[in-house]
């Protein structure tokens, strides 16, 4: 019954203090406007009557200048300070009679009704004088308020008023503790004491002396109210010597005569009574009953209010309402005894009336707008913890976020305080869930019901769709998760809440639907048809989460995607495709996770694993990878779909290899390659994916590759057992020969989509793939696995190895196409760089023991470097680059130069040329061979006039004489001496004859007039 009371009184008080205000406001608006016109009247009639008493002469013209100065002077003749104010009535026409007068209204200029309302008395005296009330005249600057003015005129006369209050209390105080009163004399000085002050303020006024300065009235008015206030409090909450009937009859009349004295005093006044108000309850220790102390801060607050509002005063109504939080606040943290839900109630009382009062006063400032409500909320927040979250601080709960949305329904700037209702309303659910109220799934549902009904009924509403929409959905999600996630098991069961979150998705479904007509592919989304679909979606994933099994759970929520991504295409709504691809990427994570937890699905698809179960394919494999790709085909014009198929294509590309044996796998994926090269532009695929596809069959071949890659590096440091390393020649065929075949076939069938950088991953992988390939099959027929094995067959092998890799790029060369000639060029560098390594440095039959045959001339060595010799000459002509050319030239005759070495050493050492001694002859066989070569290439350089065969044979000969010469000569005695250097001598000289003969001679002809 005392909060209802409560509740009515202050309500009434509110109601009736805007009311009265409104009348008070419209009278002192029109009084000073209407004294100022009065004022005007009776000056003009003055003027008028003097004007027609002055004599006039005769023969004095009539004129308008004339009569202007008639008027002035007898304007000035009766009021002097006006004369200068007004200007005279046009002068009558001749014809009209000299008794006409124009009526008094077309001479009155015209006042604007509606000025601002003024705050103190003396402003208003200035307004109503005639001076200050002719719009023509300038209004003089606002005086300000110097330093010696506030410390000696102002700040006196209100710290003595405060100071009375002061001691009032501490006299009280002082005499109670020495007991020279009684309770009943102690109450009764002190309301005497409070209507002196009234009386002497009243007093003040209309002393001549004293009413000069309005201030002196104004401080007394307030410290008597503030009296009044504290012995009413004390009479009624310390000493019990009034009934709370009387003592709330009382308080309502002090509040009236504070409202009639704050209106007659100004400010002052107020600021006396709003802090004498809220001092007085500290004059004694409450008993524990909050309600008597709130039913006095509410009718403190409640006269403050009307007063704020009568006057205009913005301060005073935000100082009562910070007045009511601090005492709400104190209570609070301080711990007080007897705190319960009236403590709430009156905050949410005081919070709502601050906010239906505030914006009366026309504050376009939003943080104003919303600073009471957002006070009040943190005040209840703090309140939950007193009450242990039960019905009644729901309901105030509630109440306020009710009040809350009423206020943003009437004015759209109060909106924020709704989202910091539900906002509040949120975390108290989560500090009542953590607690284990049983109270709170009902709060939960009363929350869903408060917030989202409103804001789907007004999610359209124009300027504050966004903040409706977000209580719609706010009001209808959030406490569904918040119930779930602090209390899943203790409500209902996996299924059942699968079920709920299914119902809760069909609102947000129907806010996007009545949407559907405000989809935008640019600038900020529709907020219902965008968070309406993305809150579906939202409540949708956990009923997916709560009925699917892990497996499940991905493609469910990609399903889900799916779903969103068609209602983007529909409503053509870029916000919503973003939503959808949000959802999707979800729905990866559930993914990846659940594959990566699959181990049987891991070993089949990157290893030799078995076969995987058929759910576990359709569920992280099959159906996964139809979803992204129709999520991307959806998607198609609002966002970029490039990754989602590539993100397709890599789910589809796992299901190959998950259900072919680990053998196949390579040739399986090669297979796919290419038909899907041969269906490339009627598949939903991005750009590149054959080459992707090809790169990953590349992956695939790793590890058949794997033991090719071992070879490579052990024979690059010169290991020769490279047999034992090799898979079976079937596993082989498989895993390389077929997909080699394959991707050979490709490039074949067509060429014109490998071309450029795209091409070359494919172009890569086949060359790699068909060498390994073809290097296995030539490993078969010898099996060389032994070291003896290796010096019997090893340089042949390497050799027919090595001549197959110059006839493949020799023949490429010569009969290929630009492609093939590319790779052949290739072959060719691969060719030539293998019988760098292995024939001339790190296995030359000279250093390492093989067998290279026992015929002279048509043995292995001789056979195997004359003939790369042979190929790299073709390859001179088969080039139009002079460098490549020149360099395969001097290549060609540096392999003759060896060959001529290796067929010497083989005439005289046999099969094995490691021997670490040079016989005599064996030295003698080389300078005559290199004498017999430079003589063959200086004739062929003449005959084909090629001047650097001509000058490399000349350096050889040169080289050859030099050793003659120096080393050969020595080591002969006799008659060899004599017949070796003359057969040199005839030679050199041969040549010499030769040589200018048929070159010098020629040139000179030729240079010749």
């Amino acid at each position: 019954m005392v909060l209802f009371l409560l509740l009515l009184t202050m309500g009434v008080a509110i109601v009736l203090g805007s009311q009265i205000s409104k009348l008070n406001a419209r009278f002192m608006r029109l009084e000073p406007h209407l004294e100022a016109m009065l004022q005007r009247i009776a000056a003009l009639e003055s003027a008028l009557k003097a004007a027609k008493s002055l004599p006039k002469a005769p023969d004095e013209p009539t004129n308008d200048a004339d009569y202007h100065n008639r008027w002035r002077a007898a304007a000035a003749s009766t009021e002097p300070h006006i004369a200068s104010e007004f200007t005279a009535p046009p002068m009558p026409e001749p014809e009209m009679p000299a008794a006409t007068v124009e009526p008094m209204a077309d001479m009155i200029e015209p006042v604007d009704l509606q000025p601002e309302p003024v705050s103190e008395p003396e402003a208003a005296f200035a307004a109503a004088s005639p001076s200050s009330a002719d719009p023509a005249q300038p209004l003089p600057a606002k005086a300000r308020l110097s330093f010696e003015e506030l410390i000696g005129g102002k700040l006196p006369i209100w710290v003595g008023g405060i100071a009375l209050v002061i001691a009032s209390f501490f006299l009280v105080g002082y005499a109670i503790e020495n007991g020279m009163l009684n309770r009943q004399v102690q109450v009764i000085l002190a309301a005497l004491f409070g209507s002196a002050l009234l009386i002497a303020s009243e007093a003040a006024r209309r002393i001549p002396k004293l009413a000069d300065d309005a201030r002196v009235a104004q401080s007394l008015a307030g410290a008597g109210i503030a009296s009044l206030y504290g012995t009413l409090y004390v009479a009624s909450e310390a000493y019990r010597l009034v009934s709370p009937t009387t003592s709330f009859i009382l308080m309502a009349c002090v509040t009236a005569i504070a409202l009639f004295l704050s209106l007659r005093n100004g400010p002052p006044t107020a600021i006396m009574g709003l802090i004498g108000g809220f001092v007085a309850p500290f004059s004694a220790t409450p008993t524990g009953n909050l309600v008597p102390l709130l039913v006095y801060l509410g009718l403190l607050i409640s006269g403050l209010f009307a007063v704020s509002l009568n006057r205009g005063w913005r301060w005073l109504a935000i100082a009562a309402t910070g007045g009511g939080v601090i005492w709400s606040m104190g209570l609070m943290l301080t711990g007080a005894a007897g705190i319960n839900a009236s403590l709430g109630l009156f905050i949410v009382i005081l919070t709502i009336g601050a906010m239906m009062l505030i914006p009366r006063f026309g504050m376009p400032n939003l943080r104003d707008r919303a600073l009471p409500m957002l006070a009040g909320f943190v005040q209840l927040a703090i309140f939950a913890h007193h009450i242990q979250f039960d019905l009644s601080g729901w309901m105030l709960y509630g109440l306020l976020s009710a009040a809350a949305l009423y206020l943003g329904w009437r004015d759209a700037k109060l909106m924020p305080a709704t989202l910091a209702a539900l906002g509040l309303v949120l975390i108290l659910l989560i500090g009542g869930f953590e607690q284990g109220n049983p109270i709170v799934p009902w709060a939960a549902i009363g929350t869903v019901l408060l917030f989202s009904i409103p804001g789907h009924a007004l999610a359209r509403r124009p300027l504050t769709d966004w903040y409706w929409t977000a209580l719609a959905i706010g009001g209808g999600v959030a406490p569904f998760l918040i119930a779930h996630y602090w209390a899943p098991s203790q409500l209902l069961s996996t299924n059942q809440w699968g079920w709920l979150f299914a119902v809760a998705a069909l609102p947000q479904a129907w806010l996007s639907w009545r949407a559907r007509a405000g989809g935008r592919t640019k600038g900020l989304p529709d907020w219902a048809l965008f968070g309406g679909g993305a809150a579906a979606g939202l409540m949708a994933l956990y009923a997916v989460i709560n009925w699917l099994a892990g497996d499940w759970q991905a493609s469910g929520i990609m399903l889900i995607a799916l779903g969103l991504s068609a209602w983007a295409r529909h409503t053509v709504d870029r916000s919503l495709s973003a939503a959808s691809l949000g959802y999707w990427a979800i729905g990866m994570l559930f993914w990846l996770f659940a594959f990566v937890s699959d181990g049987q699905l891991l070993a089949a698809i990157f290893s030799a694993g078995d076969t995987p179960d058929v759910s576990a394919l359709l569920a992280l494999l099959i159906t996964p990878a139809g979803l992204v790709f129709g999520i991307a085909w959806l998607n198609k014009g609002l966002l970029p779909t490039e990754p989602l198929r590539w993100v397709g294509l890599a789910l589809a590309l796992g299901l190959p290899p998950a259900l072919t044996p680990f053998e196949w796998q390579p040739a399986v994926l090669a297979l796919i390659t290419a038909a899907t090269l041969a269906t490339e532009h009627r598949l939903p695929l991005p750009r590149y994916a054959v080459v992707a596809m090809a790169i990953v069959t590349g992956l695939y071949l790793i590890w058949p590759l794997s033991p090719f890659l071992e070879i490579l590096a052990g024979s690059i440091v010169g290991q020769t057992q490279h047999y034992a390393l090799l898979n079976p020649m079937m596993t082989v065929a498989q895993m390389l020969g077929l997909p080699a075949a394959i991707f050979a076939a490709s490039l074949w069938r067509y060429p014109d989509r490998f071309v450029g950088r795209s091409g070359l991953p494919v172009k890569a992988i086949t060359a790699v793939t068909a060498v390994a390939a073809l290097y296995a099959f030539a490993k078969q027929p010898l099996a060389i696995a032994t070291d003896a094995m290796f010096e019997s067959y090893g340089f042949v092998e390497r050799a027919v190895l090595t001549q197959i890799l110059f006839v493949t790029a020799i023949v490429g060369l010569w009969r290929g196409s630009a492609g093939l000639r590319r790779a052949a060029w290739g072959l060719l560098a691969l060719a030539l760089l293998r019988f760098g390594w292995f024939d001339l440095v790190l296995l030359n039959p000279v250093f390492v023991k093989q067998n290279v045959g026992a015929v002279p001339m048509l043995n292995a060595a001789v056979l195997h470097y004359g003939v790369t010799a042979f190929w790299l000459w073709l390859a001179v002509g088969l080039t139009t680059h002079r460098r490549i050319a020149s360099l395969l030239r001097y290549a060609s005759l540096f392999t003759v130069l060896v060959t001529v070495g290796m067929a010497v050493r083989q005439f005289v050492q046999g099969p094995f040329l490691n021997a670490h001694s040079i016989s005599e002859a064996e030295q003698y066989g080389y300078s005559l061979a290199y004498l017999v070569l430079a003589i063959i290439w200086l004739w062929r350089g003449i005959v084909a006039q090629a001047r650097w065969q001509r000058v490399t044979a000349l350096l050889l000969l040169t080289v050859v004489t030099v050793k003659v010469f120096v080393y050969d000569a020595s080591k002969l005695e006799g008659l060899l001496r004599i017949f070796s250097f003359m057969g040199l001598g005839i030679a050199l000289i041969a040549i010499g004859w030769a040589y200018n003969r048929f070159v010098s001679a020629k040139a000179e002809r030729v240079t010749e007039p």
